[in-house]
């Protein structure tokens, strides 16, 4: 790193077949999974497992070593620089998230584990529950990825209001709305870490203001084909239907204010009318045969509709 710290860091094959015919062999897996059972008897009513750090370290690292090689459930890779084949380090995370769902599943607890928000470790979303993102991006193409991959899981975005001594730019109060508004447009949970407690302390109002209609929104599932329009610059996302309800997160990519009025093809969505229609985030009742939101730049708008 830019500024090493005193510690030293071992990546090491955790797959969890590894030597699985040699049972005096110790490996990472063995350990850890011993004591994720022995944790679950001791606390029946765990829901999961929170595994941190899971695109750092191994992920990163790639393992030549032949006698782990017969062990491997996924094809090998092999190194750019020397043409060597090898085990990818993302994929070993793969097959130690898989071999912890295995075990946690029969008693329906989750696998719940920290990513990072880059593509090439797009396989750990198809062996999580839970998706958890660290790392600074809020864009939208990112988050859009984000949620693409994990589809109706549940979504954590963790970002940092300080880092080391220095704040980010969550810090202030427009850096914080800015953060929850882009995560809302696609249902996933803002977190920021460490200091939370103060954090929520400070900034309630924003709390209370976003985080119910997220949870309404994740609840909702989203769907990749939203089967509406609001005009240039304006970003829809689909939530549902869902018993009776059907939402919509509306957004202003642009640098003015717009007047975004939401166009919905009912009868692909299987619906035949709108019974009623709201704002969620202001509570403001909306004339269901005409959709109209005025947002600035960086406006969200999160329409529920009654539908039948």
């Amino acid at each position: 790193p830019k500024h090493p710290r005193n510690m030293v860091v071992f990546s090491v094959n955790c797959d969890p077949d590894l030597f699985a015919d040699k049972p005096d062999e110790p490996t990472v897996a063995k350990f850890e999974f011993n004591k994720v059972k022995k944790l679950i008897e001791a606390h029946p009513k765990i829901k999961g497992i929170y595994v941190d750090s899971v695109c750092g370290w191994v992920a990163r690292t790639m393992d030549f070593r032949r006698d782990h090689f017969p062990y491997a459930d996924y094809p090998l890779t092999y190194d750019d620089a020397t043409g060597r084949p090898c085990i990818a380090g993302t994929i070993v995370m793969v097959e130690f998230l898989k071999g912890l769902g295995n075990l946690l599943h029969p008693g329906d607890r989750y696998v719940f584990p920290n990513l990072g928000t880059w593509k090439k470790h797009c396989w750990h979303y198809f062996v999580t529950d839970v998706v958890g993102l660290e790392g600074r991006a809020i864009d939208l193409p990112r988050l859009r990825y984000s949620r693409t991959m994990a589809y109706h899981k549940p979504t954590l975005r963790l970002d940092y209001i300080v880092l080391g001594t220095k704040e980010t730019a969550l810090a202030t109060p427009e850096g914080l709305e800015l953060f929850f508004k882009r995560c809302a447009v696609y249902g996933i949970h803002p977190s920021v870490g460490r200091y939370c407690d103060k954090v929520y302390e400070k900034r309630t109002g924003l709390y209370k203001k976003y985080l119910p209609v997220i949870r309404t929104l994740s609840a909702a599932g989203w769907e990749p084909v939203t089967h509406a329009t609001s005009g240039e610059a304006i970003l829809v996302e689909r939530f549902g239907p869902k018993e009776g309800t059907v939402l919509f997160t509306v957004y202003n990519e642009g640098t003015e204010q717009t007047r975004a009025t939401l166009s919905v093809d009912l009868p692909a969505l299987g619906l035949k009318r709108i019974a009623s229609a709201k704002e969620l985030l202001t509570g403001a009742t909306l004339d269901p045969a005409n959709i109209a939101l005025t947002l600035p730049p960086d406006g969200l708008g999160v329409v529920e509709l009654r539908v039948e």
